[in-house]
């Protein structure tokens, strides 16, 4: 079950969202990447959602699977998320106006709202915070909610957006749903391997190809150590096909097959095929 249900009305009602149901619908779709298994259509990883799971997540709403493909169908309507059908999955992935409802606009940065220099959705000035109160939630609960996937309920604000974006080049790296810690890993690995100077396009870029590596089974760990190891000054998702996610090959297997140049080659067969005897 979702602890918290964060509401930004002003973001909410700007993106067209006016149903309350929808928005806290909305909120728990924002953090799909932390909880819905990815679904690659035509190239593009989408999120699968399952009513029931929605249901189970927000009980508070008393929801029906045939109310909910409704709101998410209206959601779509809105442009806040792409909606897709996989067979009966229900697919969707947030679009660039949705990400609005917690990065918002520019306008926004001269205000206390739920913008980039307060990327809290719970709470407005600072004067309003007081320890332990229910417009601090972070005081509350037991502290092994804090390691909920959904709690907090959007892995934007988990990784809080304010320091997923650099500034001083002006480059959101929200779009590749990574923590601090990794966003530094991707740019020292860049730099390293003399990868050039990262911009918005390439960071999108790159974006796309860690949803598609993360949808062929690798973690952000596996691909950030690949590619840091491998010395390639980007990365491609198509590069790990080569690497055997479910059995690993041992050291000396991976030694011995790249002598010889041939991946799927295991050390034991060499050995069996050179001393074989009629």
């Amino acid at each position: 079950m979702k602890y918290s249900i964060n509401i930004n009305q002003k973001q909410a009602l700007e993106l067209g969202i006016k149903n309350i149901n929808q928005v806290a619908i909305f909120d728990l779709l924002c953090g799909a990447a932390t909880w819905a298994r990815t679904q690659v259509i035509d190239d593009v990883v989408y999120y699968w959602v399952a009513r029931q799971t929605i249901a189970n997540e927000l009980p508070i709403l008393n929801l029906k699977a045939d109310t909910i493909y409704r709101h998410l169908k209206s959601l779509a309507e809105i442009g806040v998320i792409e909606h897709v059908k996989s067979g009966k999955k229900d697919c969707i992935k947030v679009t660039e106006k949705g990400r609005k409802y917690y990065i918002g606009n520019e306008s926004e940065n001269n205000v206390s709202t739920m913008s980039e220099m307060n990327p809290n959705p719970c709470v407005g000035n600072k004067s309003e915070k007081e320890p332990n109160s229910e417009i601090d939630p972070s005081k509350l609960g037991n502290e092994s909610e804090n390691n909920s996937d959904l709690n907090p309920t959007n892995q934007l604000t988990k990784k809080q957006i304010s320091k997923t974006k650099d500034h001083k080049n002006n480059i959101d790296f929200s779009v590749m749903n990574l923590s601090d810690s990794e966003i530094e890993d991707v740019k020292k690995i860049r730099k390293a391997n003399k990868g050039g100077a990262l911009s918005q396009r390439a960071v999108n870029g790159l974006a796309k190809e860690f949803d598609k590596a993360r949808a062929m089974g690798f973690t952000v760990v596996e691909i950030l150590t690949k590619w840091d190891l491998r010395g390639w000054k980007s990365f491609e998702a198509e590069w790990m096909q080569g690497f055997n996610k479910t059995k690993p090959q041992a050291p000396a297997e991976r030694d011995m097959a790249f002598i010889f140049g041939k991946k799927e080659q295991t050390a034991g067969n060499l050995i069996e095929g050179e001393f074989k005897h009629d």
